[in-house]
């Protein structure tokens, strides 16, 4: 049984306009402490917002600008101790050794040894080695950092902020982005400007103090199969955030299957009844460490990349669709998916595992996955029209080529070495008796006339003649066994 809210709003409550949709974000994120990483444009309240928040929960605070202070002032100052054989610290009330909350402000602006040295007090609340016994929250906040290549979450670029290291980074469970002040609803602003300035009273922060506790309450009733859902997800989650280069590590699908029931224990404590797919997605949009990075991320792509795997954490256990899933060649995964039952994957699964496997490849693999998958096409009516047109393109082009006659036209256009290749590589198919040495000749004088010089050869037809094998095998009743047998073959 869950605690009933006694509040429904977390930053209104604290005088905090134009960020409610991060309520439950917060919420989570202090019901649980993990470390939270707060990104946003000079201005946005990244410091105001916690240092309010550790007024309101009645925490011994620090706030550290990490861009001016020497590590000295958070652990003391080392003096030889009376026996000379060791030291020990000057105590400043400055410093961090009672501290139950910290904010490391500006941590990609410090120096880089300055911000190794906070790696463990984010990641293991430990200073100098000793446990902060007292420490509960460890908060930081940077502006938008600009990469190598100029990119930025925001078009006004902080150039004295520098992208996290990748594995300072992964320690933040919560990675929230706030949106600058222009960009806040007209009447957001118009409160932010009115009351703002106003820090909260003692009600507030009473009722601040109770909604982190409801939450933590809460926290301690997420049901089994709910946390079982979450769990399956991420696992969902790993190939496809890979294949758009957002791979996560274990450590970030541990922590994200915690995000979720901490998001769950949050939406409960502010009484909202959230779907579960909502908190997850919630979850992953403010769990990626890449955003520390300076890297965009299309939020089109992630909510798809999330869509996938909300519907497929739903599928009952033993699912074939699930293995599918964990397939990282997206290839073989489309030939995968070929060979189960027809009920098994529907055309709107098999249109996405074939525009992941189209996308995948380069110019010259479209033509041989086209070439090596076209007597599926032919015999098989699982595919949309739009997915037929789009895996049967280049072969249609390979047709036209060769109804019009042109190969040997073009081929005067093509570079003399390229030419060579082609023909030597055709000639050693026709010398070993390949049946389909004639439409692989075609296909690579389609390639070359359509795509120039940047292939070759060898590789476009290895893999061509692998695919094949690969799509013959599934179209058979024990397809998806030998398809699974063909990962041991060599395709480049």
């Amino acid at each position: 049984m869950t605690t009933e809210p006694p509040a429904r709003h977390l930053l209104r409550t604290l005088n905090i306009f134009g960020l409610s949709h991060l309520d439950i974000v917060l919420l989570a994120a202090l019901a649980d402490e993990r470390p939270l990483l707060l990104i946003g444009p000079p201005g946005t309240g990244k410091s105001e917002l916690l240092n309010r928040i550790a007024v309101c929960l009645g925490l011994e605070h620090r706030h550290y600008n990490l861009a001016l202070v020497n590590f000295d002032e958070l652990v003391g100052y080392p003096v030889p101790n009376r026996a000379r054989d060791g030291v020990e610290y000057l105590r400043t009330p400055a410093d961090l050794w009672d501290a139950q909350s910290v904010f490391l402000d500006e941590i990609s602006r410090c120096r880089p040894e300055l911000q190794n040295r906070t790696f463990s007090i984010i990641h293991e609340r430990r200073l100098q080695g000793l446990l902060l016994e007292r420490l509960r929250y460890r908060w930081a906040a940077m502006n938008p950092p600009a990469t190598a290549e100029g990119e930025s979450e925001e078009e006004e670029v902080c150039c004295g902020s520098l992208p996290l290291d990748p594995a300072l980074a992964d320690r933040f469970p919560w990675v929230i982005v706030l949106p600058a002040f222009a960009d806040l609803p007209a009447g957001e602003r118009h409160a932010l400007i009115a009351g703002g300035h106003r820090s909260p009273d003692r009600e507030q922060a009473a009722r601040v103090a109770s909604l982190v506790e409801a939450a933590k309450a809460n926290l301690g009733a997420i049901a089994p199969e709910e946390r079982g859902w979450a769990e399956a997800w991420v696992n969902a989650l790993v190939v496809p955030l890979q294949e758009a280069r957002l791979a996560i590590t274990g450590r970030r699908a541990v922590a994200l299957v915690q995000s979720v029931c901490s998001l769950l224990a949050a939406a409960r404590a502010l009484g909202r009844e959230e779907p579960l797919e909502d908190l997850a997605y919630l979850a992953l949009r403010w769990g990626l460490p890449q955003r520390a990075r300076g890297r965009a991320i299309d939020e089109v792509k992630l909510a798809a990349i999330h869509g996938m795997a909300a519907a497929l954490a739903s599928e009952p256990a033993g699912s074939p669709l699930r293995e599918l899933y964990g397939e990282r060649d997206p290839v073989r995964r489309l030939a995968l998916a070929l060979g189960l039952p027809a009920n098994a994957p529907t055309p709107l699964h098999l249109a996405q595992f074939a525009s992941d496997a189209w996308a995948a490849c380069t110019a010259a693999e479209r033509y041989a996955l086209s070439w090596a998958i076209a007597p599926v096409l032919v015999d098989c009516d699982r595919f949309t029209a739009a997915t037929c047109e789009l895996l049967s393109g280049p072969t249609g082009k390979i047709l036209a080529f060769v109804l019009g006659g042109s190969g040997e036209f073009r081929g005067s256009l093509w570079s003399p070495d390229l030419a060579l290749r082609i023909g030597e590589v055709v000639a050693d198919l026709r010398a070993k008796a390949d049946p389909h040495a004639e439409e692989l000749d075609n296909l690579l004088r389609t390639l070359a006339a359509e795509e120039g010089d940047g292939f070759d050869p060898v590789m476009v037809v290895r893999k061509a003649k692998a695919w094949r094998r690969m799509f013959e095998r599934v179209r058979t009743p024990s397809g998806v066994r030998r398809a699974r047998e063909g990962r041991t073959e060599e395709i480049g």
